[in-house]
Parts: structure tokens; C-alpha cells; sequence
């Protein structure tokens, strides 16, 4: 065990003697799973605790948390490194579990374990859910079949997990773990037919949201529809891996994706790793918080709720996906703009561009648009496919330049250099479109 986790799990068993908890941690995968494997552990404590789920701890929401419970102890988890200046003039006790690098001095009123804490592990490994897991495991090894939640946070990796450090001690304390050899789709338990059609990442060009074109890659692989990845033989694999980088390989593009499947046990059946991580990370975004956590937590009343919500997620998910590849582009040097206008759900479109960005039917350095209506408002998402030198927060930046001080709130731009979006006023979409494409032009001429 490491010193460092061993003196704070210490710490908070003194501190925490009759003292309220926050729990507060963020949406996603990673904030979900930090806040399964805390809310067990202090459960099996028997301490009284509240929790807060939030999409981003700004300063803000920070202030009003500890005015709100003075007399309290916090525990944040995949978050607060970013925030120690917000804790210095503060008499509550706080417990700060994140992977991030922190900004800011350290004070006495504060315990962080992150990655510069635990120095002998790797940064690109260490998740937040492997330091709340080593700090659970701490307290008492009864919790050590928490390990398999903070598994799931590091299928976000795409190493594989024997070849982390971090993961390997994580993987040796899970009972009802199985790995395989193969291709990484998933669910790995269900049909071939199913897990061909909606398989999303990876995208399949012509098969993907295509059933005639799954049962044309089934029928030249000689599989059967009705098996699963985890049924298949060595030989079986292979053909289908060859067939999957047939479809992928084109414009330069040379396939790539895992090659462990891993399975665990949940609600007594052998369960793919990355499909929960997805299932959770659906129930998340769409504001499903509680239902995520009781599902990892095994509720048997939250799983039925939660395969509900995934399941019609990825049906609108691949319906989305049909539309914008059938949509109309503008295809201009080096970019492609597509409108699905209210035809699919904005909610839709960030991934839908994620999906197709991966797609091998776009050459590395292509800048993909997707754009969709919500009512008086377009939602527009941006994606550059493999490595450019251009950037694409800065791009939207400029373009938008032009009315943000009519909508200023509406025309904030997210995102960084390979990734950014932004929401503005329907009536703007003209000028907007005009401005982007001389902005994408310019950037092809300085390259």
C-alpha cells in the first residue's frame, strides 16, 4: 500500500468522528465511478453523508458549498485540483481525490492525493477512481471488491489494463474478472448481428447502422449471426478482424483498436467492461445520476431503468448517424460541414462527430462540422481527424467574433485544440457558415 493513501485513509477516520460528509463529484464515467466506490465506503462506515453530482466545480459552486455546510467535512473526487486557491480562507476539513495536476498552493486544511502525490505511479494511468479505490481499500480490505468500479474508469485507457501499474494491482483484486483475446466490440456477450449494427466505436464504414451490410461481412467471414465475440475461436476472430480493417483501411487511414475484450460479473452475468462504461456514461450525460450510481452499486431496480436508457440512446444514436451521413455536405479544402438541421436531436450531434471522425472515408487533417436545430438555436460540434497543426477552438473563436456581442452568452466556444463547439441564435447560421469556411480556408493556406 502506498504511504502517502495509508496516512490520509488515517486522517479521515479521526476527522470524520461525528462530522457530516459532502460527497461531491462530477458527471461522466470517472466522476460516476469515484462516487459509487466513496458512497459504499462510507455506507459500510456508517457515516452521514449528502451528495452532490455537478458538471463542473468552478469557484462559484465551490463558495456556496462551503457556506452552505461550515460545520462539514468535504470529500471531492475527480475535481478539485484545479481549485486549492478556493479552499485557503475556508475552516472546513477537505479531502481532494483527483488525477489532475493541481494549480495553487496546498493548504493545512486540505489532504490531496493526485498524481503528483503518488509519484512512483504513471500520470497516464492513474485514474480518479483508482485513488478513491487504493483509499477504500485502506480503510478496510472488506472493500476490496470495490475494485472492479474503479476498472471501469480505466477502459477510458487504450492500453491494456495487465500493462499499467496502477491497473494491474486494481485488476488483482477483482474475483470475477475474464479477459480475452480479440477486437474490442462491445457488448462482447451479445450477437454478432446487434454488436455489428450499432458498433460506434469502432466505426465500420458500410456496416455500421447497416444491417444488409452486416450480414454481407457475416456471410464473406462465415460467422453466425446469433454467436457472440466471446464465443469465437482464434480463427473465427481473425476473419472478422480482417474483415473490420478491410472497411477501415482507406485515405491513409490504418486501422486500429483494442484487442482485450474483459468481462465482469454484474448482476450475476459475465458483463462486457467497455458497455457498462458506455451505459454509465449515457445515464450521465443525460442527467441520470442516481440511476448510473445505483447501477454500478447493483440495484437490480436501477439496471432495468438503466438498460432502458442506454438502449434508446443508441438507437437514437445510430438513427442520428444514418441522417448525417445521408445529409448533404459541404465539402470545401480540408473540411466538411454537414446540417442534420431537426432532423436529429442536438444532444446527438457531439457524438455523432466523434463517431464519424474515426470514419476512414475522411484523410488525416480533415475538420468535420456537424450541425443541428433546437428550436431558435443551432448546436454546432467540430472534430479534426489525426494530427494537424491547426486549432480548432481558436478557428471558432474568430468566426464567431462577429456577433458575440449581440448574443454573447449564446456564442461561447468550448473545446480545445482538436475538439470545440459552441450554440448560437438560428438566424446567425449564414454568417456563420460564410465565416467559418474562409477561417478553415485560411488555416489550409498557412499550413
Amino acid at each position: 500500500m502506498f504511504k502517502e493513501v495509508e496516512d490520509a485513509s488515517l486522517e479521515f477516520l479521526e476527522v470524520s468522528k461525528n462530522k457530516p460528509i459532502r460527497l461531491i463529484s462530477t458527471r461522466g464515467v470517472s466522476g460516476m465511478t469515484c462516487a459509487a466506490i466513496l458512497v459504499k465506503t462510507l455506507q459500510r462506515l456508517d457515516k452521514k453523508f449528502s451528495l452532490k453530482i455537478t458538471q463542473n466545480l468552478n469557484s462559484e459552486t465551490i463558495q456556496e458549498e462551503l457556506k452552505k455546510y461550515q460545520d462539514t467535512l468535504f470529500i471531492l473526487c475527480n475535481a478539485g485540483s484545479k481549485n486549492l486557491e478556493d479552499f485557503k480562507d475556508s475552516k472546513n476539513k477537505i479531502f481532494i481525490f483527483d488525477s489532475k495536476k493541481s494549480v495553487g498552493e496546498i493548504s493545512e486544511n486540505v489532504t490531496l492525493l493526485n498524481f503528483e502525490k503518488l509519484k512512483q505511479l504513471s500520470d497516464k494511468d492513474l485514474t480518479s477512481s483508482s485513488i478513491c479505490y487504493l483509499f477504500s481499500k485502506s480503510i478496510s480490505d472488506k472493500n476490496k471488491d470495490l475494485a472492479k468500479i474503479a476498472i471501469i474508469d480505466a477502459m477510458e485507457n487504450e492500453n491494456s489494463l495487465e500493462e499499467s501499474e496502477i491497473n494491474s494491482l486494481i485488476v488483482a483484486d477483482i474475483k470475477d474478472l475474464k479477459i480475452k483475446d480479440g477486437i474490442a466490440l462491445y457488448p462482447a456477450t451479445r450477437p454478432l448481428k446487434r454488436i455489428l449494427e450499432y458498433s460506434t466505436t469502432p466505426y465500420i464504414p458500410g456496416v455500421t447502422g447497416n444491417g444488409p451490410g452486416v450480414s454481407k461481412l457475416l456471410k464473406e467471414t462465415n460467422l453466425s449471426p446469433s454467436k457472440s465475440l466471446i464465443d469465437l475461436n482464434e480463427k473465427e476472430m481473425s476473419r472478422l478482424i480482417t474483415a473490420i480493417k478491410i472497411r477501415q483501411s482507406r485515405n491513409g487511414h490504418t486501422a486500429s483498436f483494442p484487442k482485450k475484450i474483459y468481462l465482469l460479473k454484474l448482476f450475476d452475468n459475465l458483463e462486457d467492461v467497455r458497455e457498462i462504461s458506455f451505459l454509465i456514461d449515457v445515464c450521465s450525460k443525460l442527467g441520470e445520476n442516481s440511476v448510473a450510481i445505483s447501477y454500478i452499486l447493483g440495484a437490480k431496480k436501477a439496471k432495468s431503468k438503466a438498460l432502458e436508457i442506454y438502449t434508446k440512446y443508441r438507437q437514437e444514436l445510430i438513427s442520428g448517424l444514418r441522417v448525417a451521413e445521408q445529409t448533404e455536405k459541404i465539402n470545401g479544402n480540408g473540411f466538411v460541414i454537414f446540417n442534420t438541421k431537426d432532423k436529429v436531436k442536438e444532444t446527438f450531434v457531439d457524438a455523432i462527430c466523434s463517431i464519424l471522425s474515426s470514419s476512414p472515408d475522411y484523410e488525416e487533417g480533415t475538420t468535420l462540422v456537424g450541425m443541428s436545430y433546437n428550436k431558435d438555436k443551432i448546436k454546432i460540434s467540430a472534430r479534426i481527424i489525426g494530427k494537424t497543426t491547426k486549432n480548432l477552438k481558436e478557428i471558432f473563436e474568430r468566426t464567431i467574433s462577429t456577433f458575440r456581442g449581440k448574443n454573447k452568452g449564446d456564442t461561447l466556444v468550448s473545446g480545445h485544440k482538436l475538439k470545440a463547439g459552441c450554440s448560437l441564435e438560428k438566424d446567425s447560421e449564414g454568417v456563420f457558415l460564410e465565416n467559418l469556411k474562409k477561417n478553415l480556408e485560411i488555416e489550409i493556406i498557412k499550413m
